[in-house]
């Protein structure tokens, strides 16, 4: 992509040729070829102040074109030896920062040489034409933009330094524009190189090098991970599977969230999701399409979007001189993994009253993991309050299987509580969760597994001791009924 600055200011340049000449010069018709066309020299159009081209051709047309074209390849030519050159010595992450290729991007917003002096044969069948560049105003003006646009890179690395502990990202945006800034100005001044003997003007602002560093240094200190469903299950009829990661910046003393940052959450077969990271460092993927995919198990690659990064910078996605950064940046990532229940799968209905220190509770945790528990290897499970049941006074296997007539196919009911065992030295402490477990075909009323079970867990205080105990329990309860109910997907 062909930088607007380089374009604009070759534009500028559009009047520097022959004196800031804007008409065409006399053709003189002689039988003898001038001194200028043997030799490519002109007292008026010196080296020191001109780019001379001359060609010869059959008409007069091409043999200005071939003049202007043999100052043009002249330069390209040197322009991309001299990149080389220099882009052997500057990389960033492992991609060169100046390539020969770009010699043609650089001269094509050169303006248009114009003729200067122009020679016919008497026959009309051989023509010379002289061009010229005016070297004195494009050095000046080549210098001009270095000036300028190291300016321009310092202003935005102090802006990076100002936003580093409250807009990090804004702060790695602003560092990769001072990067394409520098690379843009090391191009100018190789060809500065080419087309000025003097001493090239000195570097203002951080090199290529100290930019790179301290880009990578950023980027080194982001961490993302994933906050919410990394292992989920869910009914593929869902409308959306809903992803969440966070994202923030390692500090000395604490984290700063990387707000703004483009994120990415891709898997085979679903449409790719872009979002941002919000003010709280928080990203959320929300994944649709997904009953296609009824039974399946899906793997979702999220990672921060490098090529939007780049382009937030000013930099075209696809330069391959970012190649490199932009793979650093993408290797902050995390994954996530669908399990999606065909939704004609058996349908399983869970409805436990639970205690905990003998207090009856609204929200019951072993339903929650025994769910959890039972959707993981890909059941297709449901909580009682999900399916709009009205349950009866007294839960026996015939009332139970009336009031979820239709709803479900199978259906897990009973009690559990959990209370404080012991405790120990070092305020560790046991707790024993317990659990009457009734499994009943719903559609006939029949008892398939009617068992009690028994976790007991320790912990640094009750509540830690009694979540590790419910975890364990639903364990135990998902593994029986598994082998002796008849649970089937």
């Amino acid at each position: 992509m062909k930088s607007k600055a380089i374009v604009m200011g070759w534009t500028l340049l559009g009047f520097l040729v022959a004196g800031g000449a804007s008409t065409a010069c006399s053709r003189v018709i002689k039988p003898g070829r001038p001194v200028w066309a043997v030799s490519h020299q002109h007292g008026k159009y010196t080296p020191d102040k001109y780019i001379i081209g001359v060609g010869l051709a059959s008409s007069a047309k091409d043999a200005k074109q071939k003049a202007t074209d043999q100052i043009m390849e002249d330069l390209r030519t040197r322009l991309a030896g001299e990149l080389k050159v220099r882009g052997a010595k500057l990389v960033i992450a492992g991609s060169p920062a100046l390539t020969p290729s770009s010699a043609h991007e650089l001269l094509s917003g050169l303006p248009e040489a114009h003729e200067v002096l122009a020679w016919s044969d008497t026959k009309g069948d051989r023509h010379y034409s002289m061009v010229a560049m005016n070297r004195t105003e494009l050095v000046s003006s080549t210098r001009a933009q270095v000036k300028e646009w190291d300016m321009q890179g310092m202003e935005l690395v102090g802006k990076a330094g100002a936003g580093m502990s409250d807009s990090p990202y804004s702060s790695l945006v602003n560092l990769m524009a001072a990067t394409l800034l520098r690379v843009q100005t090391e191009q100018q001044r190789a060809l500065l190189a080419v087309i000025d003997p003097s001493p090239p003007p000195a570097q203002k602002g951080p090199s290529l090098e100290e930019l790179l560093t301290r880009v990578q240094d950023l980027l080194g200190r982001v961490r993302m991970t994933a906050t919410y469903g990394k292992e989920l299950s869910l009914n593929a009829d869902a409308k959306q599977a809903v992803l969440v990661l966070s994202v923030d910046l390692k500090t000395a003393q604490t984290s700063v969230p990387f707000s703004g940052c483009p994120v990415a959450f891709e898997s085979k077969g679903l449409k790719p999701v872009m979002t941002r990271v919000d003010p709280a460092g928080m990203a959320t993927g929300r994944l649709q399409g997904l009953a296609e995919h009824a039974g399946q198990t899906l793997s979702v690659h999220a990672h921060m979007d490098g090529g939007t990064m780049l382009q937030d910078s000013g930099v075209d996605m696809d330069d391959a001189r970012f190649a490199g950064i932009r793979k650093i940046f993408e290797s902050k990532s995390a994954e996530f993994h669908l399990k999606l229940i065909d939704k004609r799968a058996q349908k399983i209905a869970i409805a436990m009253a639970e205690t905990r220190g003998g207090e009856l509770r609204q929200n019951s945790r072993v339903v929650e993991l025994l769910q959890r528990k039972l959707m993981s290897k890909g059941y297709n499970v449901f909580a009682f309050d999900e399916l709009d049941v009205q349950l009866p006074q007294d839960p026996t296997p015939k009332t139970m299987s009336e009031a979820f007539r239709n709803k479900a196919d199978l259906l897990i009911y009973g009690v559990a509580a959990s209370s404080l065992e012991r405790k120990v030295s070092h305020g560790l402490v046991f707790v024993k969760a317990t659990a009457q477990v009734v499994l009943v075909r719903v559609d006939t009323g029949k008892v398939l597994v009617q068992k009690g079970f028994s976790a007991k867990s320790p912990g640094m205080d009750l509540a830690s001791a009694s979540a590790r105990a419910f975890a364990s329990l639903a364990r135990k309860i998902a593994a029986a009924l598994e082998e002796q109910g008849g649970i089937t997907k």
